[in-house]
């Protein structure tokens, strides 16, 4: 067990440290597909957009948290500079916009097929959550081999500072 637990270290942290950015999106994307539904009639044309919109805001704000997650806790590394920092975070961010289209349409997809099949639930069951979910399973599986592959790999390098652990701190 001790053996397995070292030798998938990276992916055990990955998807502990994950859940966080995972509620950050979550609880974004309800508050406003709630918002939306407050101030919209529910036609299916404003659901689309209020779908697009709470998915690109929930995305946005839960992919920066993940960037700072899995750099200091996950793959333990962090730029040498806030310039490196920024074009590390713009890279992170760039890498997870085909996962967020795959997700979007995973999610509007759901939520048609669940409309049209006329199958209702809780709240926490909505054609809209049940959508989300079924996009992010697909985007989280996905990010992190990008994350591991792209953006976090470790290169070989002589300047020491740029690839060194958090304990060295």
């Amino acid at each position: 067990m001790k053996s397995f637990m070292k030798r998938h270290e990276t992916t055990l942290k990955y998807f502990l440290f994950g859940i966080v950015p995972v509620i950050i999106s979550f609880s974004l994307y309800d508050l406003v597909i709630e918002l939306a539904t407050l101030t919209h009639a529910a036609d299916q044309h404003s659901g689309v957009l209020a779908v697009t919109m709470a998915k690109t805001v929930s995305w946005l704000v839960s992919a920066v948290a993940a960037y700072f997650l899995n750099m200091f806790f996950v793959f333990k590394r962090r730029p040498p500079t806030v310039r490196g920092m920024i074009a590390q975070l713009i890279s992170h961010t760039g890498a997870r916009f085909g996962t967020f289209l795959l997700s979007l349409a995973t999610t509007l997809g759901t939520k048609y097929l669940l409309q049209m099949a006329s199958i209702g639930g809780t709240a926490l069951l909505t054609p809209d959550n049940i959508g989300w979910l079924v996009g992010s399973i697909f985007e989280v599986a996905i990010n992190y081999f990008v994350a591991k592959a792209v953006i976090f790999k470790k290169k070989p390098s002589s300047r020491k500072e740029i690839d060194y652990e958090m304990s060295d701190m």
